[in-house]
């Protein structure tokens, strides 16, 4: 590598939106910050978690299962 990535503060940004996520999914908050990542980066998350899949996928379209993927 001759360019090292940027790095940038991101837990304090997205742990108000994972809680919100978390409160109203019982989902644990450590799974929802990857759900208000992919939220705010425009893009999907590919899990092998089922639960995650089951509890947040109708809300959160971008969820998709692993298993799903072509």
């Amino acid at each position: 590598m001759t360019t090292l990535p940027a790095i940038h503060a991101a837990l304090p940004d997205l742990t108000p939106r994972a809680l919100e996520i978390a409160a109203k999914s019982s989902a644990s908050v450590y799974d929802c910050l990857y759900v208000a990542l992919a939220e705010r980066e425009s893009c999907e998350l590919i899990t092998a978690d089922d639960k995650l899949v089951k509890k947040l996928q109708g809300q959160f379209p971008f969820i998709k299962h692993i298993g799903s993927i072509p």
